[in-house]
């Protein structure tokens, strides 16, 4: 058996394996997603690299105008991408012996520049430090991911290493809300959670570990759970692309303090209503949120499963009877989802994060012309993040859908660019 043939034995070994769990139709289902993604995004993606920084710009439009330069987030999302996407799998994840030391070593420099000796944040050139938070936090999270990954060093201490430390002088520079109960009582209700929980979400998502290093977990857990409604499972009145992503993103913010979303069973039949209406999805993260929402269902259900364990109790419900729901559903829900996904596919296998443009801005920040291009946000909220949410529905291992010859084809356009 020649490599190639062996490569594609072990892809569909995978998804007759996946079939003994969810049935035929939706390991089908499946099949029918990975063959609509393809692989021309392979080269797209190689081709924003920037040979300089050993990093990644945000889209074609970034990449070719001068007023923009490669980003973090852009270079932290593509590594992620190649790594869930099974590139890496050759490497076990690991991106020191998948990258050569000169690629690292760039990418490293150009990580480090961007920190701040006042307050251990990472700003970015052509954005400067007058950002907002979740810009600031989402920017700190890559930075130290990809630090961490090229098991690099800091050239001055974090900020979680400046929470953490207890001293008021090194604590001084960072941003008020972070500094006392008080203050962040007065930012969490600014947030609104009942009335913007997709933003309120987004904004303290991104601040996970800045909040966990500030001792605020336990405050900021019990905040949000008791202004969760019961009876939906959500944060605001009705279930819609805007409160589904409430979910996913106050999920996260959960599970990142160490608690998870109560009342999960109330939420999976309004995800699947939400995947299967005709509302028209203005935004590419509003065709993964729902499959977010089921995940994030899926962990706390478990949670409460286990709890009432430990407490002799039973549910009115289990996970594998809200999984046994979703896998019958499974072929439409997956036809619904490429459906929509074709509203933002290119024609070079790239996704937008817009239907017809790539996002201007994000965080508050211009990253790009708004043109007809796809954007590395776009591919990963249409690839990586759906998939991640559906395997965790189905609770199985993920199926990759490249090999090692893919992640050869990919280097080797880096490669020639320098």
């Amino acid at each position: 058996m020649t490599p190639e043939e062996l490569d594609a034995y072990k892809y569909e070994h995978r998804f007759d394996e996946a079939e003994a769990v969810m049935g035929k139709a939706a390991a089908d289902a499946m099949r029918k997603l990975y063959d609509f993604y393809g692989k021309d995004w392979v080269d797209w993606l190689a081709s924003l690299y920037d040979p300089a920084t050993g990093s990644f710009y945000y889209s074609n439009s970034a990449r070719d105008n001068e007023q923009f330069r490669p980003d973090c987030e852009s270079t932290c999302q593509t590594h992620f991408i190649l790594s869930y996407m099974g590139m890496l799998d050759m490497y076990e994840g690991d991106y020191v012996k998948a990258y050569p030391a000169e690629m690292r070593e760039n990418c490293l420099k150009f990580i480090t520049s961007l920190q701040s000796d006042v307050d251990g944040y990472f700003y970015h050139p052509q954005w400067g430090s007058n950002i907002g938070a979740a810009r600031r936090g989402r920017d700190l999270n890559q930075c130290l991911s990809l630090v961490k990954n090229f098991k690099g060093e800091f050239l001055y201490p974090t900020p979680l290493e400046r929470l953490a430390s207890g001293s008021e002088e090194t604590r001084a520079a960072l941003p008020a809300h972070l500094l006392s109960k008080e203050a962040m009582f007065e930012y969490l209700e600014k947030q609104d959670i009942n009335h913007h929980s997709h933003g309120f979400g987004h904004t303290m998502s991104s601040q996970n570990n800045q909040l966990v290093a500030a001792g605020f977990a336990e405050f900021i857990c019990n905040y949000i759970h008791e202004r969760q409604n019961p009876e939906t499972g959500l944060w605001e009145d009705a279930a819609n692309y805007s409160t589904l992503s409430g979910v996913v993103k106050v999920g996260t913010t959960l599970q990142g303090l160490g608690s998870y979303v109560r009342h999960g069973d109330k939420i999976v039949d309004s995800a699947m209503d939400v995947i299967m209406s005709d509302i028209d999805p203005t935004y590419i993260i509003y065709v993964f949120n729902p499959w977010g929402g089921f995940g994030h269902a899926i962990r706390g259900a478990e949670m409460a499963e286990g709890e009432a364990l430990e407490r002799g109790e039973t549910l009115d419900y289990s996970v594998k009877s809200i999984r046994e729901k979703i896998y019958v559903r499974l072929p439409e829900l997956i036809d619904k989802t490429i459906e929509k996904l074709k509203k933002f596919q290119k024609p070079d296998g790239s996704f937008s994060y817009e239907q017809h443009r790539s996002a201007p801005t994000t965080q508050g920040v211009p990253v790009s012309l708004g043109v007809y291009e796809g954007d590395v946000n776009g591919l990963a909220c249409a690839m990586h993040y759906p998939l991640g949410g559906i395997f965790s529905v189905l609770g199985i291992n993920k199926i990759p859908m490249c090999n090692h010859d893919d992640f050869m084809r990919f280097y080797n356009k880096l490669d020639a660019a320098n």
